[in-house]
Order: structure tokens, then C-alpha cells, then sequence
């Protein structure tokens, strides 16, 4: 599948709607249910990934 274009959305999330209609755009001929079947699946698979970062102290200084 290719990956679909986010033309500036923030964070690049797009909503199941915005990616049915770029997956119509692009020519795939798919329903709105199917599409929201897919994501569905999708989100149900993805796992969250951390990557533990250790400094030495006084190297590194992070806030928010």
C-alpha cells in the first residue's frame, strides 16, 4: 500500500474519513466501512515504542 499524503495535517493524523477520500482520490475504489475496518486493525496491531536515554550527570538538561 502506498503511503498516504497528510498535506499538512498536524501531526500527520488524519481522521478515517480524510483517509477514505485520499484512498478515493488516489483511485482505489474501497467504501467508507472497509476503510474504517483497516484502521481499526491497524490500530489494534500498533504497539508504542520507547527508547530509554541515559546522559551523565550535568551533560544533558530537559524540561517542559
Amino acid at each position: 500500500m502506498r503511503p498516504i499524503r497528510t498535506e499538512g495535517k498536524a501531526k500527520q493524523q488524519k481522521k478515517k474519513i480524510d483517509i477514505h477520500e485520499a484512498l478515493k482520490e488516489e483511485g482505489f475504489d474501497i467504501g467508507y466501512t472497509t476503510t474504517c475496518n483497516a484502521v481499526r486493525k491497524i490500530n489494534k496491531e500498533a504497539k508504542e515504542a520507547y527508547i530509554r536515554q541515559e546522559y551523565k550527570l550535568g551533560k544533558i538538561c530537559e524540561f517542559d
